[in-house]
């Protein structure tokens, strides 16, 4: 055996499981209000690996899923894709720190000036 070869079974790459995982951390980090470089705090990792889970290309190790669970409010069954649609629809992905604060004040608001908000987006929203 040659130096450079590890002992063990061969490390396997992360594929569409850990791409889907990445994706949902990211939505539930903006959600609530945290950038990669707080999480990372949070973990005791650098932003650079939370980059690395969000985009899928590292794996998220086991031991920073009670962490992710706690600090991002996330089920296991939302971030595994266990969820029933009768347990809720999340919606649209949310790609930007911008639609996760519209998203904390829309849900802050009453009722009625969420349907106003609703209208007035719509409306912006036409060509």
């Amino acid at each position: 055996m040659t130096p450079s070869k590890t002992l063990g079974a061969p490390r396997r790459r992360a594929g569409a499981f850990d791409h889907s995982v990445g994706s949902i951390l990211r939505e539930a980090r903006l959600q609530a209000g945290m950038s990669q470089s707080d999480l990372g705090r949070e973990l005791g990792v650098t932003f650079q690996q939370i980059q690395k889970y969000e985009a899928g290309t590292n794996r998220v190790p086991a031991s920073a899923y009670p962490i992710l669970f706690a600090k991002l409010n996330l089920s296991p069954q939302r971030l595994f894709g266990e969820a029933s649609p009768a347990e809720g629809d999340a919606g649209p992905p949310i790609r930007s720190r911008r639609a996760a604060a519209l998203m904390r004040a829309f849900e802050a608001m009453t009722p009625e000036r969420r349907t106003l908000l609703l209208a007035i987006a719509r409306e912006l929203a036409e060509p």
